[in-house]
């Protein structure tokens, strides 16, 4: 979970053991309005990104 400023900007990372390619297909940033981020009935789709295999 991350909140944002007044301005809307944000950031989040998080170490990963392996990558997720193949796993996952998209990732998605929801917000839920009341506040609850466990209310996943309410929440709202803000953006989302399908998921590219490294070329590393």
């Amino acid at each position: 979970m991350f909140k944002t400023d007044s301005s809307g900007n944000g950031a989040y990372a998080a170490p990963l053991k392996e990558s997720p390619y193949g796993k996952w297909q998209m990732l998605m940033i929801v917000l839920h309005p009341n506040g609850d981020p466990k209310d996943m009935k309410n929440m709202v789709g803000a953006l989302s990104a399908k998921l590219m295999q490294s070329r590393s």
